[in-house]
């Protein structure tokens, strides 16, 4: 996914004559550590941004607005857009939380591996055990504690106020399918946002509220995370991490 993508189908554009001209867009993208390094960044922006503010701010005074307006991701960026979404109605504070999130993640609240510690003495019995295990969860990894911990993180319902309230306009999340091997940009935005799916060779968008299934599809590295069924065209795909 690319900004010029972006931008060249309209999705960029204001939602009406009256939104902000300025409005900032703010595209994500994956790989573990390096969406680690932008919560850092983001945390960062937050701190600037208070900094810039005339006079001390006092703690009973509300938090600066939600600094973009445009939020895209992809695999775990995806994460990192989507719930910064959901806190959008927080303001500013959405940023800091973010980090909170990361800091409290674990690698068992990500994926688990159904093998105890014993089996990897022995190459034969650890095969075995990973060829049970890909059998069982179609990866090498349960990613069921993901579903768990992104349900339990992201406020798919304040991701909506957000979009009603105009504090966003467009989240977007972008994820691969192994079905067509096309790439697609999921939206969700506001009913009353002029924008429709485009398609172009080998990249499709499509307009449909975001899901912890579409977060799901967007981080599901190929081999090591199960791919995930989505509704597109009236009809299921398969779609992983689009590794853009």
């Amino acid at each position: 996914m690319s900004l010029d993508t972006l931008i060249t189908h309209n999705t960029l554009l204001p939602a009406t004559p009256d939104a902000q001209p300025d409005a900032c867009a703010l595209v994500l993208m994956g790989g573990g550590a390096r969406t680690a390094y932008q919560v850092g960044v983001l945390k960062a922006i937050a701190a600037m941004i208070v900094a810039q503010l005339p006079g001390k701010p006092s703690p009973a005074s509300p938090p600066p607005a939600f600094p973009f307006q445009w939020l895209f991701g992809t695999s775990a960026g995806a994460l990192n857009a989507c719930y910064l979404a959901s806190q959008a109605v927080h303001g500013l504070d959405a940023l800091p939380r973010l980090a909170t999130f990361w800091s409290a993640l674990r690698s068992e609240r990500v994926y688990r591996l159904e093998a105890p510690g014993w089996v990897r003495a022995n190459r034969i019995v650890a095969g075995l055990t990973l060829a049970r295990q890909v059998r069982r969860h179609r990866a090498l990894l349960d990613t069921l504690p993901l579903v768990d911990t992104l349900h339990r993180a992201i406020d798919l319902d304040a991701l909506e106020r957000a979009l009603a309230q105009r504090i966003i306009h467009v989240l977007g999340v972008t994820a691969s399918s192994y079905t067509t091997g096309e790439h697609w940009t999921f939206c969700q935005t506001r009913p009353s946002h002029p924008v429709q799916p485009w398609h172009r060779p080998g990249r499709r968008a499509e307009f449909q509220p975001i899901t912890i299934e579409h977060l799901m599809a967007s981080s599901a590295i190929p081999f090591l995370f199960p791919a995930v069924p989505l509704w597109v065209d009236g009809h299921k795909e398969h779609f992983g991490d689009s590794g853009e």
